[in-house]
């Protein structure tokens, strides 16, 4: 899994990107990531 501020940093290693909204967090462990808002509201 890569984490990037924008989007060209990691395309040469990967295709599959996930965008947040203003206001939203990501959760990130070696499973994969979890994104909730300032609220605590999960976004699945």
């Amino acid at each position: 899994m890569f984490i990037a501020s924008d989007m060209p940093a990691i395309l040469e290693h990967t295709r599959r990107i996930a965008f947040l909204e203003p206001g939203w967090l990501a959760r990130v462990d070696a499973t994969g990531f979890v994104t909730r808002n300032m609220m605590g509201k999960t976004n699945h």
